[in-house]
């Protein structure tokens, strides 16, 4: 899965995109952030950057690209936005927004970008960012097991249905009315 989430980091409001982007009030170090970033890649437990109370058993998940841009707005003439784009093979609730709230903090110099290295050796919820609101938080595209690899080894419980299912006869049907 690659998700994008994208910040306006501009004093004006933008009126045009104010539904598809998060709308942070101040500047941004973008440089900042994308060191942050980078350190997320990899395999790690994401339990800091997970709401409380997920019910998962197990919060490691794996980081294949994590990075932050700045983008030249399509719609905001001569302003840029800022865009966190992360590709990973799971995702927990709610951690792409913790993981943008925890770069936005380090963005703003609240924290330095090592701070992701005591997150992710102290998965501790309290210690991250806030959770950003859902303006701005797009699921790019979903990628599948090619289908072959399928058709070897199929999911359980869909070949189990697959297999007990059975198209109904015309005399299983309800008259008509």
């Amino acid at each position: 899965k690659q998700y994008r989430y994208r910040i306006w980091p501009h004093e004006e409001r933008p009126l045009q995109i104010r539904h598809t982007v998060y709308h942070y009030w101040r500047p941004l170090d973008v440089d900042l952030m994308n060191t942050a970033a980078r350190k997320l890649m990899g395999e790690h437990d994401f339990a800091a950057f997970a709401t409380v109370g997920h019910n998962r058993q197990s919060t490691v998940r794996t980081i294949l690209n994590c990075a932050v841009h700045a983008v030249p707005s399509q719609s905001q003439m001569n302003r840029d936005e800022i865009h966190i784009v992360i590709r990973g093979n799971g995702f927990l609730y709610n951690m792409i927004r913790i993981i943008g709230g925890t770069l936005i903090e380090i963005g703003r110099g609240y924290w330095p970008p090592d701070y992701i290295d005591n997150l992710l050796k102290n998965p501790d919820r309290q210690l991250a960012g806030p959770t950003i609101p859902p303006q701005g938080l797009c699921l790019e595209w979903i990628q599948h097991r090619p289908m072959d690899e399928i058709e070897k080894h199929p999911h359980p419980f869909i070949s189990s249905q697959i297999e007990t299912t059975q198209t109904p006869s015309s005399s299983d049907l309800p008259p008509a009315t």
